[in-house]
């Protein structure tokens, strides 16, 4: 069984969370909290968070360097058929097939892969995809 984990990009201050609980409430929202530097603690409605603060949930998986990988996440994949590539992949989630993905493949065996960046303090990494 995976653990379930997440981590928030706040758009205004530019910064990664860790986050620690997300905890329903009965009025139909829930309180976010996570830690990186100081405490941020956001209550949002249910699935509709505010534009500056996004979710993004881990895959369960890690890269070769043990590194968690997470939705969002950019990665090299060095391994493909016997040949080495270095092309920027994000890792999204597809509600289609419900799963981890890179590009339109399931999210499968990372073991070659490095955690190099992240979508919204690298999105440089995949200009040239």
């Amino acid at each position: 069984m995976r653990e379930i984990k997440f981590r928030a990009w706040n758009s205004e201050e530019k910064k990664m969370y860790k986050v620690l609980n997300i905890a329903p409430s009965d009025n139909g929202n829930c309180s976010v909290q996570g830690i990186a530097t100081t405490l941020l603690e956001v209550s949002v409605k249910a699935g509709n968070y505010p534009e500056y603060f996004d979710l993004m949930q881990y895959t369960g998986l890690k890269d070769k360097n043990g590194v968690e990988i997470y939705e969002g996440d950019i990665v090299e994949e060095d391994w493909v058929l016997g040949k080495t590539i270095y092309k920027p992949i994000e890792i999204t989630w597809n509600q289609h097939i419900c799963a981890f993905c890179t590009g339109s493949k399931p999210l499968q065996f990372p073991i070659r892969w490095v955690v190099i960046g992240n979508l919204y303090e690298n999105p440089e990494l995949l200009d040239n995809n």
